[in-house]
């Protein structure tokens, strides 16, 4: 005891200085998390205010009530009646409710990606549920699109997934009822443009819009008395959209069979032409072309130069 009391007496004035340096900085540390707490109190209110049905079923949260590309706001009325299409679909699945999740697609979505609903078990069920209940976020990336993404419990399935899953789902309106399109699919566009070139028909029909590219279902048919070739193997980017700005997005053309680019005289064909355009709701397409079109295919294919053929033609439709 005496040894202590000599040890204070002897350092008084060092003991003092730490015993005040410490104090200060547990004010200091409590000061700041006063801050903190009422800065992500007030931030959160102010989420709350903005967000008022953030909380979807027993396993969504709504992100934001803005879009994310045009920052602007969704009506609540809107964001509430589609919020609550995905959350019915979410919860069917997280239920194992097959059919019920099934029917709560869109006509076009299930002819275009699942005809059946075990199509729809077999490619979307079990490749983003695969049998465990998911919670999710959604927040408006567009118009009627939203960007949803999955999250898996840890506690439910004991494993940690870094890599949670995200689809783009866009609610459409069907027979007076809401429904959903899914796994990127925006939707569908009925076209029905047709124009008769040189004696060549062009008709198109309609096209599937993804988040990543457009699928244009073109038919042809060739009157011309010979046969044609609608884009030559060794070049590319001949057939392409173009928008109001003069911007081009070209065909996906390793996708494309010979055979069904090669039409003889008085056939007709119908085919899918995939062009990588990203969606936008504003990125209006005014044409499409077939830029290099072979108009007499059997004196092109004899030809060793190719590049000295001049019956080519440019066939392009006005949408």
């Amino acid at each position: 005891m005496h040894k202590i009391i000599r040890f204070y007496n002897q350092n008084r004035k060092q003991i003092i200085r730490v015993i005040a340096i410490i104090t200060f900085i547990i004010i200091l540390i409590q000061m700041l998390n006063y801050i903190y707490k009422n800065k992500t109190d007030n931030n959160n209110q102010s989420y709350i205010n903005e967000n008022s049905n953030y909380n979807i079923g027993n396993f969504g949260t709504i992100v934001s009530n803005k879009s994310a590309v045009t920052d602007t706001k969704v009506d609540n009325e809107k964001l509430n009646d589609d919020v609550n299409v995905i959350n019915e679909f979410i919860e069917n699945c997280n239920e194992r409710n097959i059919e019920k999740a099934y029917s709560v697609l869109s006509n076009e979505c299930k002819e275009e990606m699942y005809p059946t609903a075990k199509d729809f078990y077999d490619n979307y069920y079990i490749m983003v549920f695969n049998n465990n209940k998911l919670e999710y976020s959604v927040e408006n990336w567009i118009q009627d699109t939203y960007e949803v993404k999955f999250i898996e419990d840890m506690l439910a399935t004991g494993k940690i997934n870094e890599e949670n899953k995200q689809d783009y789902i866009t609610i459409v309106e069907e027979d007076n009822s809401l429904k959903i399109n899914i796994n990127n699919y925006i939707g569908r566009e009925i076209l029905n443009k047709k124009i008769e070139n040189n004696n060549i028909i062009l008709n198109l029909i309609q096209k599937d819009i993804y988040m990543d590219y457009e699928v244009y279902k073109i038919t042809i048919k060739n009157n011309t008395g010979k046969s044609i070739l609608l884009a030559p193997e060794d070049k590319t980017n001949t057939i392409y959209l173009q928008n109001t700005n003069g911007g081009k997005f070209y065909a996906a053309n390793s996708e494309l069979l010979k055979e069904e680019l090669l039409l003889e005289n008085n056939y007709s064909h119908t085919i899918d032409v995939k062009f990588n355009k990203t969606y936008s709701y504003s990125n209006n397409i005014e044409s499409l072309s077939f830029s290099n079109v072979i108009l007499d295919y059997d004196t092109y294919s004899n030809l060793s130069d190719k590049d000295e053929d001049k019956d080519i033609y440019d066939l392009q439709v006005n949408l």
